[in-house]
């Protein structure tokens, strides 16, 4: 390396970090990130209750890839990168972005990857195919900025991607009247389940419990809701299916995080 590529490297590690500085300032605002040190986040304890039931979901399962639509500051992203899938993260904030990239470079996790994409019913056909697809809090968005029809179009596609499971959860009656949710009668959870079960045919969707999420300009703290969180699996994960299925016999099907956690 000659000298003018060894200042530009320093240089660069400097701006680096000075930006990293400047983005986490004064706090992390939806997840966290405790492997490197920040663990306070406006929906912290819910990304780590949520993760929890996702991994557990995920028991005897051969997961080989996953994506993250909507990946924020990479939580997920890092956690699945940790056990060994290749993940690619999506967000269209470029400032999540850098900090998922700053975290993930200081992990060393070089089975995680990063892309700034603003997904909608045009871009859709961009998105890869993986095994697991982890879809949270985006849904309510396209039917905010495409409508009830044009974010059902996203959401085929994104099946069609999907090749084994697709983690799914969206705000639901905390929303304000602006993001124009249907009713969702008689319940959240039984309109999303019906809706699922419509959108991503040849599937079966377990419900992974309740947990603590906000209305706009809450936290933790105020405005708080409950949101349901799902798994939509294949029908032709066949002996693999067959297994998660015994698994979550033997599991409440309705455990609540009673905790102060949200996302």
């Amino acid at each position: 390396m000659n000298i003018t590529s060894t200042l530009r490297s320093t240089a660069q590690n400097i701006i680096d970090e000075l930006q990293f500085k400047f983005d986490v300032y004064p706090r992390l605002q939806y997840q966290p990130l405790p492997w490197i040190g920040l663990k306070r986040a406006r929906r912290g304890h819910g990304t780590v209750a949520r993760w929890k039931a996702i991994e557990s979901s995920l028991d005897g399962l051969a997961i080989g890839s996953a994506a993250d639509i909507g990946c924020s500051v990479g939580y997920f992203c890092i956690a699945l990168a940790l056990k060994g899938i290749p993940v690619l993260g999506i967000d269209m904030d470029a400032r999540s972005l850098r900090i998922a990239q700053y975290a993930s470079r200081k992990l060393g996790t070089r089975n995680a990857g990063f892309s700034n994409m603003l997904v909608s019913p045009a871009t859709a056909s961009l998105l890869p195919n993986a095994d697991l697809i982890v879809l949270t809090s985006v849904w309510h968005h396209w039917i905010l900025h495409y409508g009830f029809d044009g974010a059902g179009q996203i959401m085929s596609t994104v099946w069609e991607r999907c090749g084994k499971v697709l983690i799914f959860e969206t705000g639901e009656q905390e929303m304000p009247a602006e993001f124009d949710l249907p009713p969702m009668d008689p319940s959240p959870k039984v309109w999303l389940e019906n809706y699922l079960a419509s959108v991503c045919p040849g599937s079966t969707i377990t419900h992974l419990g309740r947990f603590r999420a906000f209305g706009p300009g809450g936290d933790e703290k105020l405005y708080v809701a409950e949101r349901n969180l799902f798994k939509v699996a294949r029908l032709s994960l066949d002996g693999e299916h067959r297994s998660d299925q015994a698994r979550s016999a033997r599991r409440s099907d309705l455990r609540v995080d009673t905790g102060t956690s949200a996302t």
